[in-house]
């Protein structure tokens, strides 16, 4: 990208989608009941659809790349140790400090993430998403899981959320789309068409129940752990994984991608966990709603300097 112009049309489309979002909740052409269900869809049906798709036409043993791999699972971990020993530090409530440590790095790639890269790079960036996002997001299911059972003693549903990470329809698009990948069996062509479609539907439906979800509660009590996730999330994840990857000689597209997915907002499945581990639900929230506002002028100005 070179010029501003360019950046702000591969960000815009994100922003209206949040907000049409937002507006079609407020005048009630969609409901609670919609956005649950919808959601339920997308990540249940949709988006599995849209990263077979994606995955299995790709060219997998072109695609793989272990440095782009390693730095996310680096800079995951970074993230992870230092806002463990922060959130410590500080001494914040340890209800807080799981919801802390998952939404510095629990990013949302399977749609901001994955829209971006699309808008910004095309099919060939939405591959390498794809590819890079079926090794995160079992990581950071796994991860979370950990840290919010760390700090809220609910243990005895530790492997039922975890059996949960492995039954994902997520990783198990990924798993069954990796072997038309890596041997190149072709899909016949009415499953191509119709995969194709799904995909279109998905990220524009998530998009809009994510903005309609957008809620910022009464914060006042809570800015300091808001602020660390923020920090976390919107500079330190980015920046260490970023660096890794360059470090490592990733570049290209490849780099593009990293940088993008890093950047993505705290994932609203943060929330979920937290309401089903214990933790803090309410900065759950608002760490969701807060990094998502602010990742989009941030977005902008690193896509106009890609």
């Amino acid at each position: 990208m070179n010029s501003l112009s360019q950046a702000i049309l591969v960000v815009s489309p994100i922003i209206i989608l949040l907000a049409i979002g937002k507006i079609l909740i407020h005048t009630g052409l969609i409901d609670k009941l919609f956005i649950q269900s919808a959601n339920k869809l997308a990540y249940s049906f949709f988006l599995p659809a849209l990263l077979f798709s994606s995955v299995s036409r790709a060219d997998m043993s072109a695609l793989f790349d272990g440095r782009t791999m390693l730095a996310g699972l680096l800079g995951t971990g970074i993230v992870l140790i230092m806002t463990l020993l922060l959130s410590k530090w500080i001494g914040f409530p340890k209800l807080q400090r799981g919801v802390i440590v998952q939404g510095s790095f629990r990013a949302n790639i399977g749609i901001i993430g994955l829209a971006l890269c699309a808008n910004l790079l095309g099919d060939d960036g939405l591959a390498l998403a794809s590819v890079l996002l079926g090794i995160m997001v079992p990581i950071f299911n796994i991860l979370s899981v950990w840290v919010l059972v760390l700090y809220s003693g609910a243990s005895k549903r530790a492997s039922d959320v975890a059996l949960q990470v492995i039954k994902s329809p997520l990783v198990i698009a990924i798993a069954l789309a990796i072997p038309f990948s890596i041997w190149s069996i072709p899909l016949p062509e009415v499953l191509t068409k119709t995969t194709g479609l799904l995909g279109q539907v998905t990220l524009p439906l998530a998009l809009i129940c994510i903005g309609a979800s957008l809620v910022i509660n009464e914060f006042s009590t809570r800015w300091k752990p808001i602020l660390l996730i923020v920090i976390g999330k919107m500079f330190l994840f980015p920046a260490a994984t970023t660096a890794i990857a360059w470090f490592l000689g990733v570049e290209g597209d490849a780099l593009a991608v990293v940088i993008i997915m890093s950047m993505a907002p705290t994932a609203a499945a943060s929330f979920s966990a937290a309401q089903q581990l214990g933790g803090d639900t309410a900065l759950a929230a608002d760490a969701v709603a807060i990094t998502t506002i602010l990742s989009l002028p941030i977005y902008m100005l690193v896509i106009y300097y890609l």
